[in-house]
């Protein structure tokens, strides 16, 4: 072989070579085509939820996802970069005064009650009017108590919080959480988020996990979902 017919082989070499490392890179740098490492970073422990607890809620959320590709699109790895972090602020706050509210307006449905059946038999039995006095003062009580947290509730009533936030930029990758009142929210939110970190976008199906608004309490991904899970990882 002719030093020129050497030099051409080796140039076509080099060249197939450095072809094939392009479409390498370009395979493993498309939507989907590795998975997401994900980790768990900065928990505020007035969450009151433990890291295995997250953990396992996070594993759900990504699974909702692998499992509608068919595939593994995101794996939990302490070591990656894309964090979840739990952030509390005034949203978390109020969602919990809600929650509780919710639970003291029962409870004094139940004390109301209680206290209508006292009246109804103190005409009958007199010794029950004896606690009368002290029933009523306690019920009282708990209504100034209720009206109280209800006042501060009102504040911030009426405003719609951004649940979480998915971001991508110079401070590196992250998945913030504001506010969750259960594991189903909290898989939601971490689901719609997981979603932005693959690369979807909202649309405009109430049902939909990628739903702009967030609200609804499907973990199933709706048709709209899907039609663009399988535009971006082409399938």
């Amino acid at each position: 072989m002719s030093d020129d017919a050497a030099g051409w082989a080796i140039l076509a070499i080099v060249l197939a070579a450095a072809a094939g490392g392009v479409y390498y890179e370009y395979q493993r740098t498309r939507p989907c085509a590795v998975p997401i490492p994900y980790a768990i970073g900065a928990v505020d422990s007035r969450f009151d939820i433990s890291n295995a607890t997250l953990i396992a809620d996070a594993k759900s959320a990504a699974a909702i996802w692998n499992k509608a590709e068919g595939k593994t699109l995101f794996t939990y790895d302490p070591q990656a970069k894309l964090t979840i972090n739990l952030v509390y602020d005034s949203r978390e706050a109020a969602a919990k005064l809600g929650n509780d509210i919710a639970v003291q307006q029962a409870d004094l449905d139940a004390e109301r009650a209680a206290l209508d059946e006292l009246k109804a038999q103190c005409p009958v039995d007199r010794s029950m009017c004896d606690e009368l006095p002290a029933r009523v003062a306690s019920y009282n009580a708990h209504v100034a108590a209720y009206n109280a947290e209800v006042a501060q509730y009102n504040q911030t009533a009426g405003h719609t919080f951004q649940e979480g936030q998915y971001l991508r930029d110079a401070s590196g990758e992250r998945i913030n959480v504001f506010e969750f009142t259960g594991a189903l929210q909290l898989k939601r939110v971490l689901a719609h988020e997981f979603g932005h970190a693959l690369g979807l976008e909202h649309n405009k199906n109430p049902e939909s996990i990628m739903y702009a608004e967030n609200e609804g309490g499907n973990l199933a991904p709706s048709a709209a979902d899907l039609a663009e899970l399988r535009a971006l990882c082409g399938t």
